[in-house]
Parts: C-alpha cells; structure tokens; sequence
C-alpha cells in the first residue's frame, strides 16, 4: 500500500543482547514525504562489537529519500555518522537496497581509516551474504596500532601505504575470504642498524577458507621492487625479483600459524622450500624446515 504525506512511525529498543555483543539505545523513526516515498532515521546509542572488538557510539544512520518499487526500497544519498568507533568518529555516504524477496544491498562509500580511506560494500541474497571491502593508502603504523599486531617493534619506524580489497562469502557453505593487496614504499630501520627496508613494494593475493579447526588458506607474494637489509643478508629485489608461494593454516584460537608448505625463488638466482610453525601470539617461531637449491647448477 502506498504510503500517504504525514504519516510518521516510531520504534525503539532499550536493549539486545546476543552472546558476545549488546545493543543499547536502538529507535527508527520514518515519516513519509509523498506516496511512496519516505524519510528515514536510525539511531543508536552504543553497539558493542562482538569479541572485545570495540564499540560503535552515537551511531545516526539518516535517508531524507527512501523511495518504493515493485522489488522494494531504495536509498541512494543516505548519510552515515558515528560518534566514535574502534577506528575513530566517522561520517560517509551511504546507499542501499532492500528487497521485497529479502536481498539487500549497503554501499558505504568513504570510512576514515589508518590515516587513508576505505569503502564497504556488503550484499545479501537468499542464504548467501558477501562482505568486500576496498582500502585506500592506509598507513601501515597507524594499522599496526589499531590491530594491535605482535612482533613489529614501535621504534623501528615503520613506513608505507597499503592498497587493495579483502571480501568474505558466507552462508550455506563455510565461510571463505579472498584478498589483493599491495603495500607500497615499504621502509623502517632498526635502531641498532642490524635490520633495514627501503622503497619495497609488495603484492599479496591470498585465498582462505574457514574449517571446524580454524582456517586453511594459500596464497601469492610477489616483491619487485625495494631492498631489504637483515644481519648479513641483503636483498635488491630490482635486480632479482622475488616470489613466494605459500599454504597453511591457522587454528581456531588465532594462536598457532602451521606453514604446510611454501617456495620462495629469487629470480637468476637460488630457490627455498620449507616448511614451519609460527606462535602468533608469541611472535615465535617454533620450528622451521627449509631445503635450497640454485636455478642453475
């Protein structure tokens, strides 16, 4: 039925709560404009993320023109604000898509991050949902500290920017995730000289998939470009290229990196393959097995 100007509605939430997340403070508020076409608001006060990962404040998530079809409703100019969030106050545009069948489709196009910019777009259709994100020059130091990743000391001075998409595909079937990243301008430098980068570029194309037991995954390193300095060894990947193939898996609790298998190759010059396992939450490596060659004997 199409809705008539001057009809408003309201509804609100003190509280949910699910296993590991709460809601505070929810309403929704509309008001229509003319047939078929609404104004929208949602709002609310605290959304505490699952897993200790934060909390979203204040949150506003406003359309002044929401209009219907025969498919569903449609939101082309919404705006999106946030008081704060793990990453900081937020305010980007929106658009979105919500289907009479249940698809629905959100676009968030700019999301302040690490000191760069990235956009979310996530889809859902039937018993299927995706979740692709496109990252623009994040700052790798800035990154380091809201991950909160081991093993990177603070004082080596980190530099770079990355670059690229991560997406997740979930629903009847197990979860699987798929990224392309390059950081560009890899640098930093130990304080006592031993260890240094310069001008490094790296791609990385990894695939992952989620198990009962954590997650398998393989992937691709290619660095073309920079040079790396490590107490005695030194690398001008211009002058001989490297390449890194690699699977594994990651258990269940995030603690346990397992290096099934990997080949790294220097071009014109040698080849490594090894095997390991790697503690990422003690930033150990725990064993490690590497076989080398040269290209030409």
């Amino acid at each position: 039925m199409p809705a008539e100007s001057g009809i408003g509605l309201g509804l609100s939430v003190e509280r949910i709560e699910g296993d590991t997340w709460h809601l505070d403070g929810g309403a929704l508020a509309a008001h229509s404009v003319s047939a078929g076409v609404l104004s929208a608001e949602i709002t609310v006060d605290q959304l505490v993320l699952p897993d200790e990962h934060g909390a979203l404040e204040d949150l506003h998530l406003t359309c002044d023109f929401v209009w219907s079809e025969s498919a569903g409703w449609h939101c082309s100019d919404g705006v999106l604000r946030l008081g704060d969030s793990p990453v900081g106050p937020q305010e980007s545009q929106w658009s979105g898509h919500w289907g009479t069948d249940g698809a629905l489709a959100v676009d968030v196009a700019d999301v302040r991050l690490a000191d760069g910019h990235a956009a979310i777009e996530l889809q859902r259709r039937s018993d299927e949902w995706s979740l692709e994100m496109r990252v623009h020059r994040l700052a790798l130091d800035r990154l380091v500290r809201i991950a909160d990743l081991p093993g990177v000391p603070a004082d080596w001075g980190l530099q770079g920017r990355l670059n690229g998409t991560v997406a997740l595909h979930g629903g009847r079937a197990p979860l699987k995730a798929k990224t392309a990243l390059v950081i560009d301008r890899l640098g930093f430098a130990s304080p006592d000289g031993a260890h240094a980068a310069e001008d490094i570029i790296v791609r990385v194309d990894l695939s992952g998939r989620a198990r009962p037991a954590g997650w398998q995954f393989d992937g691709v390193l290619r660095w073309p470009a920079g040079m790396l300095y490590s107490e005695p060894l030194f690398l001008d990947a211009a002058t001989a290229p490297v390449t890194l193939s690699f699977d594994g898996a990651v258990d269940a609790a995030g603690e346990l990196l397992e290096l099934q298998s990997a080949a790294l190759g220097l071009q014109g010059a040698f080849q490594l393959s090894g095997a390991g396992r790697f503690s990422i939450r003690d930033a150990t490596l725990l064993e490690l097995t590497v076989a080398a060659h040269t290209e030409n004997p």
